[in-house]
């Protein structure tokens, strides 16, 4: 299962820097934004790409949770990293299930597209304005917080801890950093996001 885990885990990396790079950019402005989103969904909304992603994602969720119920029931006091992963990925479970049932809502439910307008809208100020931040901040921070785990524990099976511990920071940091900007950018603190 944990082999299933990881490799699902790597291709799944590709995306989540290339969509966290693409929430980052919105700090250039709404056609900055549009012009990156319009590049990626040409591979991950394609007919191979989408149903691709939605089924990595199905496996590392199956997958994370198996493992997190095996790790559940072993015995003794449990090291910090160990909770940190575990909080990481039960945050990120709650993030994907909820995010991808909002967008799939959205999109095909009510017919409407789900870009850089649709995100600021959300962030206007209103009773669930607060929610509405919180939940990308800590989102985005959850994910890069596990894959940044994930990464310590990949090198360090592969002899090379200190990289690993480094790596796994800089994952971490750059969530905090890139959810930051991101909120900023889509609550208008760079620009008027025009909604």
């Amino acid at each position: 299962m944990k082999i299933l885990h990881r490799i699902s885990a790597l291709l799944i990396l590709l995306f989540i820097i290339a969509h966290v790079a693409n929430h980052v950019s919105a700090v250039f402005g709404v056609e900055t934004y549009q012009a990156f989103a319009a590049t990626l969904r040409k591979v991950y909304r394609s007919e191979i790409g989408e149903p691709l992603l939605i089924a990595l994602l199905g496996v590392q969720l199956i997958s994370g949770a198996a493992l997190a119920l095996a790790s559940s029931k072993r015995e003794g006091p449990r090291p910090l990293l160990s909770a940190v992963e575990l909080i990481a990925a039960g945050l990120f479970a709650a993030f994907i299930l909820i995010h991808l049932t909002a967008i799939a809502m959205t999109r095909y439910y009510f017919g409407v597209q789900t870009d850089f307008f649709w995100i600021a809208e959300l962030f206007r100020p209103g009773p669930l304005r607060a929610y509405i931040v919180a939940f990308h901040f800590i989102g985005i921070v959850a994910v890069m917080t596990h894959v940044g785990v994930g990464a310590y524990y990949f090198c360090r099976s592969l002899g090379a801890p200190a990289f690993g511990r480094r790596l796994g920071y800089l994952f971490a940091i750059s969530g905090v950093l890139s959810a930051a900007v991101a909120v900023a950018a889509y609550s208008g603190a760079f620009f008027n996001t025009g909604v």
